[in-house]
């Protein structure tokens, strides 16, 4: 938004007694009556024909409101500089969040890999970043490949440079993250029974579909991971972590960080003369080009070029690249209603099923022996069905198996060909919101919880709405403008018919 156009909002926005409802009334900047361009006799040279504009456009309602909950926001939290340190990291990390997700646009990408300075050329295009801090910058991140351990916490390491977006961040991305944490206290204070009522899950899943070309290699090695990193004698919580297993089924090597060399070997998905992973698909195909063109696959050679557009080197290191970028896991705090519906059905039922939430932090650690899975105690006497805890980590169990199955952590969607391990975490309870219980979570705990789940209830249309009519009538908001006043009589008829 413009300078003139924000005045122009921020007029309307005032927080003035609407006097009169006997005749229209209008909040104006204090210059409506000023020429444009001087002194002169230039038809229209006058401000109020740009105001009167603006006023009449259709989002110039919608500004307001938005200005206005930047108010409301500001007078909840104060400046930035009153800020207490846990505010502050919480704000830049829903601001990375928000940065995160705009800089994976294909907007800011040279064949496939982003560009920062790309990105900054679009900021000055839109006027968010001065001409003259983009002429300053003698340094960006260039040819960056959005892998899945690009993440919010490393956003500044390995993507931008955070301190050249400081006005932008500050202007464009700060209030939005303010009004959201509005919507998400208003949750906490003042419907702070869906916290709990909501079956909040902190889940991390991954999820390999067959490969049509080797149906048995995702079998194969899913099996041996789960044998040898989550069951076997010497795995450790470190060794189940799910990227393992993702960065073996891609099998790009150079992403590689512990034993998936010789899981894809182990797995016989990998060998002296074979590779079924999605990479090894990828050099397959590229060494059916020949320089002999009489023994070239041409298909291959122009699927590689692009139609010839590039040299095959180049073509690939792009599907290499983008092979590189495939994420197969999925992970983050999730709450029944619209949470997780990529699962299948049975799936996702049995995660937010009341027993998960009976099995997280209660089902004793096996260690791997299948025998002992769900014990809630020594005796074995009680036990749970839906959860393993195995070396420290809880596993959403597949239902009723054989007793022996090692594997029965190890989901199967045929309608898809998908295989599934999922890991929770964390699975909210009423019990654990309940300060006398012994599974209270603790003043800490809770207000990390709770923070994330009202994340997600907040993105409900209905409690934005009931959080901002709250907002708005807690502050005995009175208008300078008719016609904003209309709007919001039309938005939250409510509050003002009381």
């Amino acid at each position: 938004m413009s300078n003139k156009k924000r005045n122009i909002v921020l007029a309307a926005a005032s927080l003035l007694v609407l006097t009169s409802c006997g005749s229209e009334i209008k909040g104006l900047p204090n210059d409506y009556n000023d020429k444009l361009v001087g002194e002169t006799d230039v038809y229209n040279n006058a401000m109020q024909v740009v105001i009167d504009l603006i006023r009449d456009s259709s989002s110039f309602n919608g500004d307001v409101h938005e200005e206005l909950m930047k108010i409301v926001a500001l007078d909840k939290y104060g400046e930035e500089a009153s800020w207490k340190d846990d505010f502050k990291a919480l704000v830049a990390s829903r601001i990375n969040e928000k940065l995160l997700s705009k800089v994976k646009s294909s907007s800011y990408a040279v064949d496939g890999l982003f560009s920062e300075k790309k990105f900054a050329q679009s900021l000055v295009k839109n006027m968010q970043l001065a001409v003259s801090d983009y002429d300053a910058v003698t340094e960006w991140h260039e040819d960056v490949i959005f892998t899945p351990d690009i993440n919010k916490d490393n956003l500044g390491e390995k993507v931008l440079h955070l301190d050249y977006y400081k006005e932008y961040i500050s202007k464009e991305l700060q209030p939005t993250v303010l009004q959201e944490l509005l919507i998400e206290d208003y949750v906490m204070s003042e419907d702070a029974r869906s916290l709990y009522l909501s079956k909040g899950r902190k889940v991390e899943y991954i999820a390999i579909s067959t490969n049509e070309k080797h149906p048995e290699a995702a079998k194969y090695l899913i099996d041996t991971f789960i044998d040898t990193n989550i069951v076997g004698e010497d795995a450790t919580k470190e060794s189940a972590n799910l990227e393992i297993l993702a960065n073996a089924w891609r099998g790009v090597e150079d992403q590689f960080v512990s034993n998936e060399a010789e899981l894809l070997v182990a797995a016989d998905v990998k060998g002296d003369d074979f590779n079924n992973t999605i990479w090894g698909d990828v050099l397959s195909r590229y060494a059916l080009i020949k320089d002999d063109k009489t023994l070239t696959d041409s298909s291959a050679e122009s699927e590689f070029t692009n139609s010839y557009a590039y040299t095959k080197e180049h073509g690939l290191e792009l599907k290499t690249n983008s092979t590189k970028a495939i994420d197969y896991t999925v992970d983050g705090w999730f709450i029944k209603d619209g949470g997780l519906t990529n699962l299948p059905t049975a799936i996702r039922d049995r995660l937010f099923d009341r027993n998960t939430e009976n099995g997280v932090d209660s089902v004793l650690d096996d260690k791997g022996d299948r025998s002992k899975a769900g014990f809630l105690d020594e005796s074995g006497n009680s036990f749970n069905t839906y959860i393993r805890n195995i070396n420290g980590v809880y596993y959403l169990t597949k239902g009723a198996v054989e007793e022996t199955n090692p594997r029965d952590i190890l989901h199967y969607d045929s309608s898809s060909s998908t295989y599934y391990i999922i890991q929770v975490h964390e699975a909210v309870s009423r019990n654990k919101f309940t300060e006398d219980n012994k599974d209270y979570y603790g003043e800490e705990k809770l207000a990390l919880v709770s923070r994330e789940i009202a994340k997600n209830i907040a993105t409900k249309d209905t409690i934005k709405t009931r959080a901002t009519e709250f907002y708005i009538e807690a502050a005995d908001i009175k208008f300078s403008d008719q016609q904003v006043y209309d709007y919001f009589v039309g938005l939250y008829p409510d509050i003002f018919d009381k």
